[in-house]
């Protein structure tokens, strides 16, 4: 079986472009959203 590793990151350095708390819950339902449905490909 292969393994695989993925890196995301965002450039989120200076305080304007940070996500505020609601964004970043929002981003993270999203994430795991997108993880459930490969998950549920068996992929």
């Amino acid at each position: 079986m292969n393994e695989f590793a993925l890196l995301f990151r965002m450039d989120i350095k200076t305080k304007e472009v940070q996500p505020t708390p609601e964004q970043m819950k929002v981003y993270m339902e999203q994430w795991q959203d997108w993880i459930d449905g490969i998950a549920a490909q068996d992929k």
